[in-house]
C-alpha cells in the first residue's frame, strides 16, 4: 500500500465515525423509543391476559344430559359467567316494532339490538321490501370489561319503559316519540384501565 491509499482509507473511516456520531439518536428520542417498546410490550401481555380469560370463559362446566341441575346451580353458573350481569341474562326475547308511513324498525330485547330496518315505500328489483338492515345482516355488540371477566351485552336481556308494540307515528314526531316513549336500559359502570 502506498501513502495515497492509506490516506484515503483513513479519511474514509473518519468519515464513517463523523457520520454515526452526528446521526445518533438524542436522548429524547431514545426515551420515545423505550417508551414506544413498553407500551407494545404491555398492550401484547394484556392481550395473552385476554386471550387466558377467554379460554378461561370457554371451560363453562358441561353438566351431564341425564343429570338435572339444580335451579340455584345454575343460578350460581350464570353468577360466575356473568357477575352482577346474572339477572339479565334470563328472559324471554321481545320484539319491539318502531313504525311511521316511511320507516318500520324493529328491536329486540335480547341484546337491545335493531333486528330489521324495513323502507315502506320502495320494493327490491323483484317485488319483494326493501329492508336496509335485517337479522341476518347485522351484529351489535358491545363487550365490557367488569368483575375480571368479559360481558357480551348480545347475551343480555334488556327491558324497554314505556309503552310496548306497534305504534304508528307521524313523520315529523318519529325521532322525539322513540326518545320519549322507548329506551333500552341496562345498569352498569365503566372502570377506564389506564
Amino acid at each position: 500500500m502506498d501513502k495515497n491509499s492509506i490516506l484515503g482509507l483513513s479519511i474514509i473511516g473518519l468519515i464513517i465515525i463523523a457520520y454515526s456520531i452526528y446521526t445518533q439518536p438524542s436522548v429524547e428520542e431514545i426515551n420515545a423509543a423505550k417508551q414506544r417498546r413498553d407500551s407494545i410490550t404491555m398492550v401484547e401481555t394484556n392481550a395473552k391476559e385476554a386471550s387466558i380469560l377467554a379460554e378461561q370463559k370457554s371451560q363453562v362446566v358441561i353438566a351431564d344430559s341425564t343429570t338435572e341441575i339444580s335451579d340455584s346451580v345454575k343460578a350460581e353458573l350464570e353468577k360466575q359467567k356473568f357477575g352482577d350481569f346474572a339477572s339479565a341474562s334470563q328472559g324471554v326475547e321481545q320484539i319491539l316494532t318502531l313504525e311511521n308511513n316511511l320507516v318500520k324498525v324493529s328491536l329486540s330485547s335480547k341484546g337491545g339490538k335493531i333486528k330489521s330496518v324495513q323502507l315502506k315505500d320502495y320494493k327490491t328489483w323483484d317485488g319483494k321490501p326493501l329492508y336496509l338492515m335485517n337479522n341476518d345482516s347485522n351484529v351489535f355488540n358491545l363487550s365490557l370489561s367488569a368483575q375480571n371477566r368479559i360481558i357480551n351485552t348480545e347475551e343480555l336481556y334488556f327491558t324497554a319503559s314505556g309503552t310496548a308494540g306497534t305504534k304508528i307515528l307521524s313523520t315529523c314526531d318519529f325521532l322525539q316519540e322513540i326518545k320519549n316513549t322507548l329506551s333500552l336500559h341496562i345498569h352498569f359502570r365503566i372502570i377506564p384501565i389506564w
